[in-house]
Parts: C-alpha cells; sequence; structure tokens
C-alpha cells in the first residue's frame, strides 16, 4: 500500500517536472485531485472497502489509457521534447505496474477480502 501511494506521488512529480513551460494551474490542479482521490480510495482500502480497489483499479486504468493514447494523439507533433515523452511513457508504465498490484497482488487482495471477518 505505501509503495502504491510512493508510486503515484512520483508519477505527479514526473508529470509536474516534465511539464516545463506547460506547467499551468491545470496541471496543478489535476495532480492535486488526483492525489486527493488516489490517498482516500488507499486509505478506504486499508480500511478493507473492497469498492475502493475497484474503484481505484478503474482510476488507474483510465489513467493508462489517457497517458498513453489520449495524450500524445492530443498533442500529435507538439510533443517534440524527449523529456517529456519519456515522462509520458515512464508514468504509464507506473500506472500499469499500480493497476496491476492492485488486480493481482495476493496482499492486497487478502485485506479487502470479506471472507475472513
Amino acid at each position: 500500500m505505501i509503495a502504491i501511494f510512493f508510486a503515484f506521488r512520483v508519477s505527479d512529480a514526473l508529470m509536474l517536472f516534465a511539464a516545463g513551460p506547460y506547467n499551468n494551474a491545470q496541471l496543478v490542479g489535476s495532480l492535486l485531485t488526483g492525489g486527493i482521490w488516489s490517498t482516500g480510495l488507499l486509505v478506504a482500502i486499508a480500511y478493507r472497502k473492497n469498492w475502493a480497489r475497484y474503484f481505484l483499479i478503474v482510476l488507474t486504468v483510465l489513467a493508462v489509457v489517457t497517458f498513453f493514447i489520449i495524450i500524445p494523439e492530443a498533442l500529435k507533433g507538439k510533443i517534440t521534447s524527449p523529456v517529456l515523452f519519456a515522462t509520458l511513457c515512464i508514468t504509464t508504465l507506473i500506472n500499469a505496474g499500480v493497476a496491476w498490484c492492485l488486480i493481482s497482488a495476493p496482499s492486497i487482495r487478502h485485506l479487502t477480502d470479506n471472507s475472513h471477518e
């Protein structure tokens, strides 16, 4: 759980760092909102709420789709910085890894399993 929290924060920090001149209020607001949501859902998972795990999986998969498909397509030709492109790739991999952990990690599935309460 702590590793997932730090993976999300590293991903946010990379996006903020790589944005460079595009570092505006919308990006900061988006990162803050995502940070609040992911932290809240991780806390709910720690309190054994299985719905929070599924909700976080959906949000993380949507983030992967956004970073891997939507953003590059929307910025076609505008991503000239290799740092920004590498950051999008790394952020996508981090989010995909987090989604994989949420789906398949036995410790997280055991934590949210209601059968042993």
